[in-house]
């Protein structure tokens, strides 16, 4: 039924995630909205992807992105979306709050959701919570800080 309906095993879990993600866009309309600021918003989104009920999807996210680097041509929608859905609002948070010009923004956008990832990756193979959040919220101080003066 699945290759029926999805046409691969693959289509259907990238499918699921595609809903996840599309589900959280209105919780990440929630964080990014707020006023708790760059670094609060950072550390408010850690806590709910790195909550024990969450993790399973995470693990599933990881399994899928290694899938999909193996055969970029066949799941380039999903490469594209896994990436793209999260830098532009970060971008556009990092414009608004801090101030960035478009090119700063992308960039620590860009090392924003890389470093959340590793972390989260960190989690996932350690188990050790109390480290992966501290060294999160030690980066979510850094990330906040504004664009020096040339």
């Amino acid at each position: 039924m699945l290759i029926y309906y999805f046409g691969s095993a693959d289509h259907f879990w990238e499918r699921v995630l595609h809903e996840i993600r599309r589900d959280e866009v209105t919780k990440r309309r929630e964080v990014l909205g707020n006023d708790l600021g760059m670094a609060g918003n950072i550390e408010r989104a850690w806590d709910r992807f790195s909550t024990e009920s969450y993790l399973p999807v995470m693990q599933l996210l990881f399994e899928l992105y290694g899938r999909a680097v193996r055969d970029p041509e066949r799941h380039a929608d999903f490469l594209q979306d896994v990436v793209a859905s999260w830098l532009e609002p970060l971008e556009r948070q990092m414009i608004h709050q801090l101030g960035l010009s478009p090119k700063e923004a992308r960039l620590r956008a860009r090392l924003q959701l890389a470093t959340f990832r590793g972390l989260m990756l960190d989690l996932l193979a350690t188990g050790d919570r109390k480290e992966t959040t501290a060294a999160l919220k030690y980066f979510a101080q850094l990330i906040a800080q504004p664009p020096q003066p040339d």
